[in-house]
């Protein structure tokens, strides 16, 4: 029997587990995610956003990633953005990413590698909250150190304005 695939929202425990190694993918799973992320129109999704304790995730551009790692290309420096995601709806954090990375031999830069980063994160349990810092703080000495790591849960095309952000 199959379940139908929802996106979790914080407080949800399984947003900030650490994923285990993919074995054996599903790939009835994979089908459904880019289906849920093309309906929220969104420019990702990772398994556990929707509840599967697994090390993937697929993006906007049709790629799915499987147990990836990633090298930063320390050369090309970071960049601060505001980012949104699925799973905190109606929050906007700046946050600080890699310009450039190399994920299995090819290199990703701007939004591309900023997706990616955004959805490995969730594969580790980190979510937006915690690498990043809310717009109103942004200009204050309060950035996080260490966040090594765009608005990813709205409309593809269109980066996020902290100051419309309402939730806040």
């Amino acid at each position: 029997m199959s379940r139908v695939m929802k996106i979790l929202h914080t407080p949800d425990d399984r947003l900030i587990e650490s994923c285990r190694h993919v074995n054996v993918l599903d790939i009835s799973e994979v089908i459904e995610m880019f289906t849920l992320m093309n309906q929220q129109n969104a420019y990702g999704l990772a398994a556990p956003q929707v509840g599967i304790n697994e090390r993937f995730f697929v993006t906007h551009w049709g790629g799915l990633f499987v147990n990836p790692t990633f090298i930063p290309r320390v050369a090309d420096g970071k960049t601060w953005a505001p980012e949104s995601c699925l799973s905190l709806p109606g929050k906007t954090f700046m946050v600080e990413r890699w310009n450039t990375i190399q994920v299995d031999g090819k290199f990703y830069t701007g939004l591309h590698a900023r997706i990616i980063q955004h959805e490995y994160d969730h594969l580790d349990g980190l979510l937006i909250s915690e690498v990043g810092v809310l717009p109103e703080k942004f200009s204050t000495a309060e950035r996080p150190r260490n966040s090594d790591h765009i608005l990813l849960g709205g409309e593809r095309g269109q980066v996020p304005n902290p100051s419309n952000d309402a939730s806040s």
